[in-house]
């Protein structure tokens, strides 16, 4: 079985504009969020997934110069661009869904999530109501036969809703949050979505740079709740 991570990644967010290729303490979002799934050792390879907007050169660019893969689609439906970035894979191989606005991927809950999804044969694996430290995983199966369906505009925006909302379609595992000690309250301002988020996420790095920390869930929150 082979694992690709797709991440979806745009410049054109409302809240903050040009946000994948915003610098954080020096260092590109996309780039943080690339190394970050290398370091969980998990996959056999990285696609980024954008758009055709013009203002997403700048991220095709990139992956050019950093040597990733770069897959461009419709504005709006990301599932057809998650399709796009798996015709190459076996029905029987899994995608590890991936927002470019998170760093903080913890490699364990990872690792037994793709552990779960495997052995049990799953369409979809991921956390009850998501986490923005923890990834979700599809068959890239599942995402053929999505494909084939009626979806409602949020459907294909958000990739897995679909899978989600359907059990009786997919076999699925949607894990509870609290057997892994997330807390969804602390989960939420570890996401760059706005200015004032990338702000904390910086000044978070410089600290654990200074002390020499690492981003572990439990530092990451002790952190949080200083």
């Amino acid at each position: 079985m082979r694992v690709r991570a797709i991440i979806q990644a745009r410049m054109g967010s409302s809240r903050l504009r040009g946000k994948s290729l915003s610098s954080i303490n020096g260092i590109p979002l996309l780039k943080r969020v690339i190394d970050t799934i290398i370091s969980l050792e998990l996959t056999d390879d990285i696609v980024v997934v954008t758009t055709t907007q013009i203002e997403d050169d700048p991220l095709e660019a990139y992956c050019k110069f950093l040597n990733i893969k770069c897959l461009r689609g419709d504005v709006n439906d990301v599932l057809s661009r998650f399709s796009d970035a798996s015709i190459d894979l076996d029905m029987r191989d899994t995608l590890i869904r991936i927002t470019a606005d998170n760093i903080f991927y913890q490699k364990n809950i990872c690792k037994e999530l793709l552990t779960i999804h495997s052995h049990m044969g799953n369409d979809y694996t991921g956390i009850k109501g998501l986490s923005h430290i923890v990834c979700e995983l599809i068959k890239v199966a599942a995402i053929r036969i999505v494909l084939n369906r009626q979806l409602n505009d949020y459907d294909k925006e958000h990739v897995t809703p679909y899978f989600i909302n359907n059990p009786d379609m997919f076999k699925s595992t949607l894990c509870d949050p609290f057997e892994f000690g997330l807390e969804k309250s602390l989960d939420g301002l570890l996401t760059v979505d706005t200015a004032e988020d990338r702000d904390r996420i910086e000044q978070l790095i410089t600290h654990f740079e200074m002390e020499n920390r690492t981003f572990t869930k439990e530092n990451l929150y002790n952190w949080l709740q200083l």
